[in-house]
């Protein structure tokens, strides 16, 4: 459980953090990692220029495992706060260290991020093939566990694409390794992708439970992210069936929690999902001001983009041309 792990590894840095090592070198980037679930991504960022400071100035050895890169935590930092290009650089510079110090594991990670980062983008052809680079290494490994991540970025490529069976799959799979290793976090992600699946094809009878089992996950193991998503989907499942009271009170939740997070592209999906909800409730005038926000935004990813422009092209399909205009001049 992540809150049981952040206070062992808080208690691990404050007992090492006198004595420069390569376990404390572990420790500052493993609680780093901790904090990026808790959604305090300046201070896993802050970590992590810590561990790199000793790797740097202290001559502190690396140890190959994944996740033990200082580089490849504040690629991760970078992304969760919306800048794709630092988030790309860390990522490419734990690809090439990994590389030549022969870290399969790093570089492993150093591949899912790069994936990630170019998703984020919109450039999918480059993510793709980082996503088979980070399969193909699980594979020659035999690394089942960290596979599952895998496969959840090859099932969002086949997402955004609109192949659902393959995405759905892909998902399917990512749940039953998860089942195995009886990884709470892993199975709320896979639910969670496999609820949204059955939201755009429309099976929502089989979107609500996977999206509330999910839900409930996410609640214990307390990653803030996760949650945040989980909550925005079952906003949209609520919205599906009618129950706009309930679609608000998901939404109010996730709005809320963005206040304690570092992180503005999560915030910035939220506030999408609460401007399609707007327009859903035929208030397309509030709806547009919101999505125009989003759209605006430089930190907003592509997907989250694309979405509020489908969106506010409905909004302004409902909407004169004068109240439209002025929806633009708001934002």
């Amino acid at each position: 459980q992540y809150f049981d792990g952040i206070e062992m590894f808080e208690t691990a840095v404050e007992t090492l953090r006198d004595r420069p090592s390569t376990a404390l070198l572990e420790a500052l980037v493993m609680l780093g990692w901790f904090h990026v679930r808790f959604g305090k991504s300046e201070q896993a960022k802050a970590l992590a220029n810590e561990a790199l400071r000793l790797w740097q100035h202290e001559g502190v050895k690396v140890l190959a495992g994944f996740g033990s890169d200082a580089h490849t935590l504040i690629s991760t930092t970078s992304l969760v706060q919306g800048d794709h290009e630092a988030a790309l650089h860390w990522a490419k510079q734990a690809a090439h260290i990994a590389e030549q110090r022969g870290d399969r594991f790093n570089l492993t990670i150093a591949h899912y991020n790069l994936c990630d980062a170019y998703i984020a983008k919109g450039e999918h052809d480059a993510a793709y093939y980082h996503a088979q680079q980070s399969v193909m290494l699980c594979r020659q490994s035999g690394d089942r566990w960290f596979m599952a991540y895998c496969l959840n970025n090859l099932g969002q490529l086949m997402r955004i694409q609109g192949d659902y069976i393959a995405a759905r799959e892909h998902y399917q799979e990512s749940y039953r390794i998860r089942e195995a290793f009886e990884d709470s976090e892993g199975m709320a992600v896979a639910l969670s992708n496999l609820g949204r699946i059955a939201l755009l094809q429309e099976r929502y009878e089989e979107a609500w439970p996977a999206l509330e089992r999910s839900l409930n996950l996410y609640l214990a193991t307390g990653d803030q992210g996760g949650l945040l998503r989980v909550r925005c989907l079952l906003a949209e499942a609520c919205t599906a069936f009618g129950d706009f009271d309930q679609a608000c009170d998901y939404l109010r939740q996730a709005l809320a929690a963005t206040q304690q997070l570092d992180a503005t592209p999560h915030t910035l999906m939220v506030l999408a999902a609460i401007g399609a909800l707007a327009v859903s409730v035929t208030m397309p005038d509030a709806g547009a001001v919101l999505l125009c926000f989003v759209v605006q935004h430089a930190l907003v990813d592509r997907e989250t983009s694309e979405q509020a422009q489908l969106m506010l092209k409905r909004a302004r399909d409902m909407l004169p041309d004068a109240a439209y205009t002025a929806c633009l001049l708001y934002t």
